[in-house]
């Protein structure tokens, strides 16, 4: 018998009595080294196992003095090590939620007011209700009108959506810097408690997520780099914390000097690379809005032009652009979005009712601020693709979700609808369309022009902090290689580099 198969493992414990500890059982065959390692842990009368299989089970094969994987034994090994890390974090996550968590305070910090001087600046640490942050309204819409902020990302309404909606009832700090008077800094953070890996870690974390497409340390750029340092004597001040994670930061951002200087501390930092958001930088002044996008993809492009004339045969077909929040134009986004292969994967906006409050909510705000530019293609009043587009500064348009109606697709409506928007960013004198996400396949025919982003981590120098920072280094480093390498990156398939 070669291998340990893990419903006759369940079997043969199901009888045993209930136990809460891990048992680890060693099982040899006549002439061999250990053939198989087993993991399991009962509880109650749900008896959960986990097999490691055996060298020949899996494809181990000796060469070269080396063992070497087939690509079934990588997968098995994969879902084995997938399987285990998820029990374990189940385990250690249902002792540490019922913890209580406390309000992060800066060390030497007065209690009641919550501030501390700090030479020429003052930090403030506070709650991020919705009442906290129309405090510094105005200071934050002044900060935010630098070219390097005019994104709908770092307005103050997207925060405020994202803490009525996603963070609702948790408990959230603002940290906000002043120079005298005036407001030079903010960065909002959520306080949880954690899991890396199988290790709980109390973590300040960014009042963001996939949704909020990228987030950083707002900051003057005049005192960058004297706010940033007082920003992090600030964070290091405060006890309370094992590890503080920012996600999506882009690779310029301000956050990265907040490392260098955790860095100069002792303190172990690491970077995760996640998103490559493609941009396209628009012509000024040209007669071609396609000019800065890759040649190789300008035969397909000339093909989108025989697509739209053949949409046009299907009946009168127009554009329509809405330039404020209207409940039935999101309405109709929600249901084209959610009939395609978003719904049906449960990716859809409209399946998750926290997310459906949040872009409605950032939509309502950015209406009022004038940035909302929604763009429908129609054939007979019947929508078939929407843009669902920002406008910030009259120059950045930003796209966070694109849908179509799938009955169409031989027509690439999706692509049609891009082609119609850029051109009519390009004759408005938009400066840069940022198609936001990932890389993925049906962005390539516009651009190859990508902003990288980053997980940004710093752990605390203790021994929790440290055994954080190498599962964040070295385990889960490793896994995701072997993720790659067996079901390839999904933004940078080998066909398509």
């Amino acid at each position: 018998m070669n291998a340990i198969h893990l419903s006759n493992l369940v079997a043969a414990t199901s009888s045993k009595e209930s136990s809460s500890e891990i048992k680890v059982t060693e099982l040899k065959k006549p002439g061999s080294e250990k053939a198989s390692r087993i993991f399991t842990r009962s509880n109650g009368a749900c008896n959960k196992a986990l097999t490691m299989y055996s060298r020949k089970s899996v494809g181990l094969s000796l060469r070269d003095s080396k063992y070497h994987m087939n690509p079934e034994g990588q997968k098995l090994h994969l879902i084995g090590w997938v399987f285990y890390l998820r029990i374990m974090s189940m385990f250690f996550r249902s002792r540490i939620d019922a913890l209580p968590i406390a309000i992060p305070q800066v060390s030497g910090m007065d209690s009641n007011d919550h501030q501390a001087k700090r030479a020429k600046y003052h930090v403030v640490f506070s709650g991020t209700s919705s009442k906290d942050i129309d405090k510094v309204a105005s200071a934050w819409k002044r900060l935010v009108c630098a070219e390097r902020y005019a994104e709908p990302f770092f307005q103050l309404y997207w925060f405020k959506a994202f803490v009525n909606s996603f963070a609702k009832g948790s408990k959230s700090a603002l940290l906000t810097i002043y120079d005298q008077e005036e407001l030079v800094g903010i960065l909002p953070l959520m306080i949880r408690r954690n899991v890396f890996g199988i290790i709980p870690a109390r973590t300040l974390c960014s009042l963001s997520n996939i949704h909020s497409c990228r987030f950083d340390f707002i900051v003057d750029t005049n005192y960058q780099d004297g706010i940033t340092k007082h920003a992090w004597s600030a964070l290091s001040g405060d006890p309370w914390w094992d590890a503080i994670e920012v996600l999506n930061v882009p690779e310029d951002g301000a956050f990265h000097k907040i490392m260098k200087y955790a860095k100069q501390d002792g303190y172990p930092t690491a970077t995760w690379p996640t998103l490559h958001s493609p941009y396209l930088n628009l012509p000024q002044n040209s007669t071609d809005p396609f000019e800065y996008c890759p040649i190789k993809y300008k035969n397909y492009r000339k093909r989108l032009k025989g697509y739209r004339k053949k949409l046009e045969k299907l009946g009168c077909l127009r554009f329509v652009q809405t330039n404020e929040f209207s409940e039935s134009v999101f309405s109709d986004f929600l249901r084209l979005e959610s009939s395609g292969w978003k719904g049906k994967s449960g990716g859809a906006i409209a399946c998750n009712p926290l997310t459906v409050g949040f872009y409605r909510n950032a939509l309502v705000s950015a209406g009022k601020a004038g940035h909302v530019r929604i763009t429908s293609m129609e054939i007979d009043d019947r929508t078939i693709a929407m843009d669902l587009g920002l406008l910030t500064d009259n120059r950045f348009y930003c796209s966070p979700k694109v849908a179509y109606d799938e009955e169409f697709s031989r027509y690439s409506p999706g692509h049609v609808l891009n082609q119609h928007v850029i051109t009519q960013l390009v004759d408005d004198g938009i400066q840069r369309y940022d198609f936001l996400g990932p890389r993925a396949h049906h962005k390539y025919i516009w651009t190859d022009s990508v902003r990288k982003h980053h997980n940004c981590y710093i752990f605390r120098p203790t021994v929790r902090g440290k055994a954080c920072h190498t599962f964040i280094t070295k385990f889960a480093g490793q896994l995701r290689r072997l993720k790659y390498k067996l079901f390839g990156d999904p933004q940078y398939p080998k066909n398509k580099r």
